[in-house]
């Protein structure tokens, strides 16, 4: 049978289209935000640069600890960094069993660095690892040891610096 032109067999198929449309136009916008929230958080993760810790960091022998610093800002003066009874701590360590600091430091964007300040009896050196890894526009890490005969917070500082 024909109506205005249109076989009447075809009538379920066009209302089962134009709901469809309607179903389309109601929640391409949801799908596409949703689409977009998930391509942003597969782009997000621990950095830009995650690296491993270098095979000289893993298996370094376990200090007595001066505690743990995170950093108030991007730019912190070096006594708050290394407040005295920080660098007291790590004379004791260098006079005794050694020691270890652990500082977090900030970029101006945010991002973590982490120190791992170290002192062993009997020497002059202070041994430092700078974990960047998580430093988006740097990263990886770095590995040095300082000569420090007075260690103080400038000295170590400054270790951390050079190279």
């Amino acid at each position: 049978m024909v109506i205005s032109g249109i076989e009447l067999a075809w009538v379920p198929r066009l209302i089962a289209i134009r709901f469809l449309v309607k179903m389309k136009q109601r929640y391409t916008g949801w799908l596409l935000m949703s689409l977009a929230v998930m391509l942003l958080g597969a782009g997000c993760g621990t950095g830009g640069n995650a690296q491993p810790a270098p095979d000289e960091f893993a298996p370094r022998a376990p200090l007595p600890s001066c505690g743990t610093t995170r950093a108030t800002g991007p730019n912190p003066l070096s006594s708050e960094l290394f407040p005295q009874g920080v660098i007291d701590c790590l004379i004791a360590g260098r006079n005794g069993q050694g020691a270890e600091y652990v500082l977090t430091v900030f970029t101006t964007d945010g991002d973590p660095i982490t120190l791992y300040y170290r002192v062993q009896p009997g020497t002059e050196d202070a041994e430092v690892f700078v974990d960047s890894s998580e430093d988006r526009y740097g990263g990886g890490w770095q590995h040095r040891t300082c000569r420090v005969v007075e260690l103080s917070a400038d000295a170590l500082n400054l270790c951390r610096s050079s190279g």
